[in-house]
Formats: structure tokens, C-alpha cells, sequence
């Protein structure tokens, strides 16, 4: 394992830490998205093949104890990092609830439920920015970190505006933004991938292919109609209604399929290399729902577009309309992007 591991590209955070350019993320592995039995599994072949950072939340159900039972049981060593959050109800944040004792009962939560007793990546969001609780949040957590319970700080779904408040607020720069970006979300790249260069912060970017849409599975198909599979497809199908209409996106995906044959990939891989060749990428999360797709996936990492596929690409993204403002400003406001998300599951037990 570790002559596989060694042989994948690393990205190399600020504070010197190294890892995998693709990250196995965990959303999808929540109890409201798919079956957790295989994923002990899945979780094995993507670390065997070199993937050494795996990505959870304290509010996405089970998860964190799934990753922490199933690295448990391995025996390989090193073991992968576990990149975590740490997400503040709205309601206590609202209120005014949240408290150096809840941040901490939370941390703490996490540590259990990995198994771990230092948390490798804590990511924290603030769902509302009008309250002024994510002072504390982010004194308490830089208390766990010199306490040795933390070992790096990042943030999650974070406008650019936002890092700007942490940095002059609270003397806090992140050491790590994860954003959604992908061909047809490119909202990172209107100021948030400038200031995160100019600060050292490497991002992390989810969505990459849009919760499936961007893969053979959706060529030449019907646009997916209600009830859909599960809450991703309808995240990213208002996201792609914003860019333009299903014909288009159909042509974009023949395009993503004429260069996949050229590099004898799929849509979902050459949109993956198309978001890890961006300037200012660190790192993609990926999922996947079976093992046998590990090694395939992180192949994607070999992947090097040239300038015809990016213009080729480009060519029909601008035929559509690029996504209004800054990173999560959509999903923090607009009704039907915001609907999509849940704010309150993280009352401390």
C-alpha cells in the first residue's frame, strides 16, 4: 500500500502536511443518501490504492463512526488523515447557544466517534454570518489545537467576504477552504481562489462532478424527473438549471465524452482532471458507492488536459450562464438552493 500511496500526486498544505490530491468524501455515505453496509469496503480499496485523506462532518449521520469502525480494522499503516467540520446549528448560533462548552462537547463527540485522539482536519462553517457566535467557535477551537486535539483548521463552504471577517476579526487564516467547483460552478474562481493563493489556503473542491450528472450515466437521457434519488441530484440539478437548460448540458457532456475517448476516460474522470488542473485546486473529494471503482477513480489523477480540451470545454460552458456571486452565497440565501440544506442536526448529546 504504501508503495501505491507514495506514487499518487500530493498537495502540500501551508503548514508543510502532504496527502493525496483526491480525498474520499463521506457525504454520500449518510444515512440519507445510500446503504453503509459495502462501505467498510469502499473505504479499504480507495486507501489501498493510495487515497490517504478521507472527508465527514460531525452533522452527516453515522458517518463519522462508520470511517472511525472501518479504519479501526485496518491494519496498514499509516493510517489515512479523516478530515472532519464542525457545524453549529443554526438555531443555537441564532440564540446565541454556542458556547466553549458546546464547541467542546462536539470536538469531543468527533474524537469518539473516530476513533482518534487527534482530529487531523477540523473545517468549520457558520450557516448565519449576521451572528457573531463564530468568535467564539473559532477562539475555542484554536484552544483544542494547542490542547493537541486538533492538528489543523480549515473552514467549509466560506465566501470570500467571510475569510476576510475570520482573518480580520479573530487573527484567523484557515488552513484549508472546501468549496464546491466544478465546469459548470465556477464561482471559486470570481475572488475566492485569488484570496485563498494570496494567504496560503489550499482549497478543497467538492461537486466536482455534480453529485453524478457529470458522467456517462446522463448522456443522452430524459433531465431526471421527481421523486429523484436522493438530495445531491436535486442540489445540482438547480445548480445546473442556473447555468443553462438540459439540450446544453447534453452537449457539454458529448463534449466530456469525445475528450474522454481521447484519453481513454470517462466524463466523470475528465471532469475530475478538469477541476484538479484548475490553479489554485489543492485537492478533490471524491465518492464512491462500490470498490471495485477505487483504482479506476483515482487513475483520474494521471489525467492532463491540454489546451484544446479546456477550450473545447470552454467553449460550451460560456454558452450558458455563469452562477451569480460568491462561493455558498446561493445556498446561504436564494430559496430553492436553500432548501436543499439541513441546519440543525448537531445538538450535543
Amino acid at each position: 500500500m504504501d508503495h501505491l500511496r507514495n506514487s499518487l500526486p500530493v498537495c502540500t498544505l501551508r503548514d508543510g502536511t502532504t496527502h493525496s490530491r483526491m480525498i474520499l468524501g463521506g457525504w454520500q455515505l449518510s444515512e440519507w443518501h445510500s446503504d453503509a453496509r459495502q462501505w467498510a469496503e469502499t473505504i479499504e480499496a480507495y486507501v489501498r490504492a493510495g487515497v490517504d485523506a478521507i472527508d465527514c462532518a460531525d452533522i452527516y449521520t453515522g458517518v463519522e463512526e462508520t470511517i472511525g469502525r472501518a479504519l479501526e480494522h485496518m491494519t496498514e499503516a499509516p493510517r489515512p488523515r479523516i478530515h472532519t467540520k464542525h457545524v453549529p446549528d443554526l438555531d443555537a448560533i441564532r440564540r446565541g447557544k454556542v458556547t466553549p462548552e458546546t464547541t467542546r462537547s462536539l470536538v469531543r463527540r468527533s474524537l469518539e466517534r473516530t476513533k482518534r485522539k487527534c482530529l487531523d482536519l477540523v473545517q468549520f462553517h457558520q450557516w448565519d454570518y449576521d451572528a457573531d457566535t463564530y468568535k467564539t467557535s473559532i477562539a475555542t477551537l484554536l484552544s483544542l489545537r494547542a490542547e493537541g486535539l486538533i492538528n489543523g483548521l480549515g473552514v467549509t463552504n466560506c465566501s470570500t467576504a467571510f475569510l476576510r471577517v475570520l482573518e480580520d476579526e479573530c487573527g484567523f487564516i484557515p488552513l484549508t477552504t472546501q468549496n464546491q467547483y466544478s465546469i459548470i460552478d465556477r464561482r471559486a474562481e470570481t475572488s475566492l481562489l485569488p484570496y485563498a493563493e494570496s494567504r496560503g489556503i489550499g482549497l478543497y473542491a467538492y461537486g466536482v462532478v455534480m453529485g453524478g450528472l457529470l458522467s456517462d450515466r446522463y448522456l443522452w437521457v430524459d433531465r431526471p424527473e421527481e421523486p429523484l434519488e436522493n438530495r445531491s441530484l436535486r442540489k445540482y440539478l438547480r445548480v445546473l438549471d442556473d447555468w443553462g437548460n438540459w439540450t446544453m448540458f447534453q452537449t457539454l457532456l458529448k463534449t466530456l465524452s469525445d475528450i474522454g475517448r481521447k484519453h481513454n476516460a470517462w466524463i466523470a474522470e475528465i471532469a475530475t482532471a478538469w477541476t484538479l488542473g484548475q490553479p489554485g485546486t489543492s485537492a478533490v473529494i471524491v465518492w464512491a458507492r462500490h470498490p471495485r471503482h477505487a483504482h479506476r477513480t483515482v487513475n483520474t489523477l494521471g489525467i492532463s488536459l491540454d489546451h484544446d480540451d479546456r477550450r473545447h470545454i470552454d467553449e460550451i460552458y460560456f454558452t450558458g450562464t455563469p452562477l451569480d456571486g460568491d462561493c455558498f452565497e446561493l445556498e446561504r440565501h436564494a430559496s430553492r438552493h436553500r432548501d436543499i440544506m439541513k441546519f440543525n442536526l448537531n445538538t450535543p448529546q
